[in-house]
């Protein structure tokens, strides 16, 4: 495992990535920004990180959330005029007024809500079935017994995922049902690097499905033949004292200790853009 070392010992590298022409700030939501709930629709932004993305994407920072979350839950909870959202983990996003979809992955939402309909009710009614349109997400984080609730929804979605086509992830005390489509946070960070004509990302996130934006944000950021990388990026892996995903360090490049940390980069970041602004109004 990478010993990937704290953000505030990287601080010249991120100062670096700050200097780039085009710079974005892209995160994860739940574990990331806020802090975990037993209910997924009690999760708010902490007020620290609120206070942070408001600064950061005021001063011409591009902010994007991309999460498993839909894109309309996620302006809702930060709607600010000038982010983006792509949720669902990349099967959505907000267009300006409202949620789009994903071209190929609507002939899956029929799918998903039969299956949906056939699952029944779980032994332990603190189990959470939360249906997004075109994922589904069984939260076992409140269950008396969250090895046993993990294995009940595991042994009940397997088979009817096979049935119907559909994949089943794990994450952090979450089962996930998704497409089984070639698209995810990765792909989703590369349509807003690309969109919005990122030459500088930093991407923040905590969980399995963000390893993929941290490889895709390597990809990116690779040098090519003539040794010319296209974009700079650095991936915050942000740890939890349970629940981390194990390969984590070996993905990003520094870490934060959960969303209060999460907030101090942020504001750390907040705070080098402010003074680099005032600095270049005095030239």
């Amino acid at each position: 495992m990478t010993d990937a070392v704290h953000w505030s010992e990287r601080e010249d590298a991120l100062r670096a990535l700050l200097a780039r022409r085009r710079f974005g700030v892209l995160s994860d939501f739940d574990g990331t920004l806020s802090h975990f709930t037993e209910s997924p629709g009690a999760a708010a932004l902490t007020p620290e990180n609120l206070a942070a993305l408001d600064r950061l994407a005021n001063d011409g920072t591009i902010v994007a959330l991309i999460s498993g979350r839909s894109a309309g839950d996620l302006r809702a909870r930060f709607p600010h005029p000038g982010a983006r959202y792509s949720g669902n983990h990349g099967l959505d996003y907000w267009t300006g007024d409202a949620v789009a979809i994903v071209e190929a992955a609507r002939p899956w939402q029929a799918a998903l809500g039969a299956l949906l309909d056939r699952l029944g009710p779980f032994g332990d009614p603190q189990i959470l079935i939360e249906n997004k349109g075109v994922t589904a997400s069984l939260h076992y984080r409140a269950a008396a017994d969250p090895l046993a609730a993990s294995a009940e929804i595991a042994a009940r979605l397997g088979p009817l995922c096979e049935e119907y086509g559909l994949q089943l992830g794990r994450g952090n005390q979450v089962w996930e049902i998704k497409p089984p489509l070639a698209l995810n946070k990765g792909t989703a960070l590369a349509a807003i690097v690309a969109d919005a004509g990122l030459d500088g990302v930093l991407f923040l996130g905590d969980d399995t499905t963000d390893l993929l934006a941290m490889a895709e944000l390597r990809r990116l950021r690779a040098p090519d033949d003539a040794g010319r990388a296209p974009i700079q990026g650095m991936s915050v892996g942000v740890v939890h004292g349970l629940g981390s995903p194990k390969e984590l360090r070996d993905f990003c490049d520094v870490v934060a200790n959960g969303p209060d940390d999460v907030a101090r980069l942020l504001g750390w970041i907040a705070d080098q853009r402010a003074a680099t602004a005032t600095a270049n109004e005095g030239v």
